[in-house]
């Protein structure tokens, strides 16, 4: 194996982190102290089990102040989910088009578990306003892991995963805006020795071709983890790939070399990422104990070329075996150089308009040190984006974004709680590019400022470069989700577009709780906004103030976005969004049964509320002609 090796590159808009061994370059950026560098066992693959309790939050929030920034930003929120979680890893892209043919996408339930209702959530802007957010899916059955582009004909295009998983891979096609969908089921053409159909769980989609004709799909097997999985190919969670030429019409599967049995003995879910441009195509692996590799073909998926982007120590580890000492480090300073630099699983891969492809994933230090567990280490607490483009050459990366000490103290103050989602600091990252060679970055950044009183909640920071990235503002980002709010908010899971004009088109989601429902903390279920932000891809020069726009969702009806503060509520409510007259509210719980009802509500009127009402809710605001539910959790 060889050590691992960073480029230097002279910086004009910030400091790139450059030295002979990356894991002790990590600590230039800003870190924790050492006694918050504990290893935390990895104990769940992916998610395995929907069936998690539905209980009202509790929550200690507290306000915190804010500085503004300079830069003016056009919000909506677009939707709702009670799925919280929008990937296990990696962000596919969930934002396609600009100007006046906006589209968005993201992974939907408006019921509680088993989320029998889960599918892809679809809207759409048309210049004259945001459609009215969706409450059914866009497919015929429940689906997963949405991911979306936009095909040469103007066509939007989503997939995601059947349930059951042996089903195979929904596509579902539309004029943007129309609300009509043509759904079709991949042909599944996978079998295991025993003759059943291959799960197929996961999925990324990414439209490349001559005239935006070809569409890539790939999707992991489903692995024997799961109910009715299996090894296939010799693998967990084998590499299956589907390519169409004709929009959509047809398919047929390729194989994809270089992520075979020969090189990884298991690939997990989301921890990949798949960008096609005309016909080159790269597609991406983030595995914390292996290699982290780019797969890039220059003939539209018929022959690939594999790159090491980060090597790791040992082919094929299994754990338990022991890791060795060489190229190791001591992340946590207990004297014992055991820490070895990997992924964090979650990364995005994007192509630019003069072809060069570029990779952005998220630094993790992990370690095997009971060899006797089943189990190995990953150090939540590790901070840094590390960042590879295709003329680095093999095992060469650099740290270009990271979580900010925002008092400038030279350590990150976090509380002992880190909330959940499998990745560093600084993570989840979206990549996006526009005609001028501009790169846009988004990723999810812990702050040290803003906390529950428990953990410390994430807002999305954007960096850019202006030289194809060579060079980035890694210590000036703009964080593009200010905590305005009296609470908190948690803003997770960016998507990019992967083709911009002068314009930056985002989709996120928005929380009261840091963590997710699905994994991890198991925060109780409960409505989160999928939220669209626009802004000027000139402000990002200068962000010394940010300015939220939020923008109304029916213009011509004074109907703007319905706010409910706050949520989880316990004596009192107000209901905000609505720019015109009065609403009439109805407060109906769980059986459909209505509590009480409200007449001539004025927009923040504050609202009393009983403590016989405990539990969760729903609440229909009717404004003019428009009549909008939203989840309300009574505490």
């Amino acid at each position: 194996m060889n050590q691992t090796f960073l480029r230097s590159w002279s910086m004009s808009l910030g400091v790139l982190i450059s030295v002979s061994v990356l894991g002790q370059g990590l600590q230039d950026a800003p870190q924790v102290a050492p006694d918050m560098r504990k290893a935390v066992p990895v104990t769940l693959r992916t998610v395995a089990d929907e069936s998690v309790p539905a209980v009202s939050p509790s929550s200690s929030r507290k306000r915190q102040e804010m500085s503004q920034r300079d830069v003016l930003i056009d919000r909506h929120v677009v939707g709702t989910t009670n799925y919280d979680l929008q990937t296990n890893a990696s962000m596919p892209q969930l934002v396609v088009g600009t100007g006046d043919n906006v589209s968005v996408a993201w992974m939907m339930s408006q019921q509680v578990s088993p989320f029998n209702d889960r599918g892809t959530g679809y809207n759409h802007y048309d210049g004259s306003g945001w459609q009215p957010a969706p409450t059914e899916r866009v497919e015929d059955a429940k689906t997963g892991w949405t991911s979306m582009d936009r095909m040469g004909d103007g066509r939007d295009i989503v997939a995601g995963h059947s349930s059951p998983a042996s089903l195979g891979i929904h596509v579902a096609t539309s004029v943007p805006g129309s609300g009509i969908w043509e759904d079709q089921v991949i042909p599944n053409l996978h079998t295991l020795d025993n003759g059943l159909p291959v799960g197929h769980l996961w999925p990324r989609l990414s439209v490349g071709g001559v005239d935006g004709e070809s569409v890539h799909v790939m999707c992991l097997s489903l692995p024997s983890y799961f109910s009715g999985g299996a090894p296939y190919q010799g693998m967990e969670g084998a590499v299956l790939y589907y390519r169409s030429t004709d929009y959509g019409q047809t398919w047929e599967t390729i194989a994809v070399p270089g992520v075979t049995s020969n090189a990884f003995s298991e690939l997990l879910g989301d921890q990949y990422a798949l960008h096609a441009r005309g016909n080159k195509v790269a597609l991406a692996f983030f595995n914390g104990l292996s290699d982290t590799v780019v797969l890039i073909s220059e003939d539209n998926g018929d022959t690939w070329t594999v790159h090491t982007m980060l090597d790791f120590p040992v082919d094929l580890y299994s754990i338990d075996d022991g890791l060795p000492e060489d190229g190791a480090v001591d992340f946590d300073e207990d004297g014992v150089a055991q820490e070895h630099l990997s992924s964090d699983g979650g990364g995005t891969v994007h192509i630019d308009e003069t072809g060069a492809v570029h990779v952005v994933f998220g630094a993790m230090h992990v370690s095997d040190t009971d060899l006797g567990d089943q189990q190995y280490e990953y150090y939540p607490t590790t901070n840094g984006l590390l960042y590879w483009r295709e003329d680095f050459g093999e095992d060469s990366v650099q740290v270009i974004g990271y979580a900010q000490d925002m008092d400038g103290n030279g350590t990150l103050d976090l509380l002992d709680n880190i909330a959940y989602y499998r990745v560093g600091l600084a993570g989840i990252p979206s990549l996006g590019s526009a005609g001028d060679g501009t790169l846009v970055l988004s990723y999810a950044s812990i702050m040290e400022n803003f906390d529950t009183g428990a953990q410390n909640y994430r807002h999305i920071h954007v960096i850019h470069s202006t030289d194809h990235g060579d060079t980035w503002n890694s210590d000036s980002p703009c964080d593009v989700t200010p905590d305005m709010e009296e609470d908190g908010i948690e803003s997770v899971f960016a998507s990019l577009p992967h083709v911009m004009e002068d314009q930056v088109e985002m989709l996120y989601l928005s929380d009261y709780e840091p963590g997710v429902h699905i994994i991890g903390d198991q925060d109780p279920v409960g409505p989160n906004d999928l939220v669209h932000l626009r802004f000027a891809l000139s402000d990002l020069t200068d962000c010394s103030e940010v300015i939220i726009n939020d923008v109304a969702s029916v213009p011509e009806q004074g109907q703007g976005t319905i706010r409910l503060q706050p949520n989880p509520a316990s004596r009192s409510l107000t209901v905000k969004g609505w720019e015109v007259g009065t609403a009439q509210l109805r407060l109906v719980d769980a059986t459909g049964r209505l509590v009480h009802a409200w007449t001539h509500v004025e927009p923040g009127q504050r609202l009393s509320l009983r403590p016989e009402w405990n539990g969760l809710h729903v609440l229909e605001v009717s404004t003019g002609n428009a009549v909008t539910r939203h989840l309300l959790v009574v505490e």
